[in-house]
């Protein structure tokens, strides 16, 4: 089963959309596909059950997304093992869960990696709503791009 965890750092703004996104923008890609995918999120420093900010809640009704039940988690070792690729927002992050995780490195990118460029995806937390727009419209655009990429890599089998 094709499986990916999208990180960011509280788990409450980039991931948790990317993360309700990316199966719409799948269902596009190849319509009526039989595959299931394991699409979850975490953060870096998440506090464990928060919920997303209420501009977010608005933008994600606006891309006719349900953000409702997402509780924010913790990224661990034994989250990431049961993912083939896991999709970072920022460099940090790529940094830290290769250092903290190097039998799990192979696994770990920028998300602006799968279109080839490094760049990072700005937090909007505590920001305007034009910048949780902003977010959405970036990790939209880096999704469409790479997805031919975040496929491949979310077929690979995983060899721990």
């Amino acid at each position: 089963m094709p499986s990916l965890c999208f990180v960011c750092t509280l788990n409450v703004c980039r991931s948790p959309f990317a993360a309700v996104l990316l199966p719409v923008l799948l269902e596009k890609y190849s319509p009526g596909a039989t595959t299931p995918w394991r699409v979850e999120s975490a953060g870096t420093w998440a506090r464990e059950g928060d919920t997303v900010p209420a501009r977010l809640q608005l933008v994600a009704r606006e891309w006719n997304l349900d953000l409702s039940r997402h509780r924010s988690r913790c990224v661990s070792r034994e989250l990431l093992r049961r993912f083939n690729l896991v999709l970072v927002m920022e460099q940090g992050h790529r940094e830290a869960l290769r250092v903290e995780y190097p039998d799990l490195a192979s696994r770990v990118f920028l998300l602006s990696e799968m279109v080839g460029v490094t760049l990072n995806v700005v937090d909007p937390v505590n920001g305007s709503l034009a910048d949780y727009r902003l977010m959405a419209n970036e990790i939209s655009r880096w999704l469409k791009l790479g997805t031919e990429q975040i496929v491949r890599r979310a077929q690979v089998p995983m060899m721990v």
